[in-house]
């Protein structure tokens, strides 16, 4: 579903996932949204691009507009 909705709404060309836990021992999912205009594509992002690290501000405006969108496909999360 995150997967779904992620390429909806940024309109990608191609998504990535992955589940990498070898820095932090707890399981976490990697989802990338990739676009052909991509500097590195079709290479993977991992170790062939310097991160782009989102500001606080965009770090939140993201994480609330990714949780309406998560809300508005189960509106059971809600409530």
């Amino acid at each position: 579903m995150i997967s779904k909705l992620m390429m909806e709404h940024f309109k990608g060309d191609k998504l990535n996932t992955g589940a990498l836990g070898n820095v932090v021992s707890q399981l976490h999912l990697h989802h990338i949204v990739r676009f052909k205009a991509d500097p590195v594509w079709p290479k993977p992002v991992w170790g062939n691009i310097k991160a782009i690290n989102y500001s606080g501000d965009e770090q939140t405006k993201l994480k609330h507009l990714l949780k309406k969108l998560i809300e508005a496909s189960m509106p059971q999360l809600s409530n």
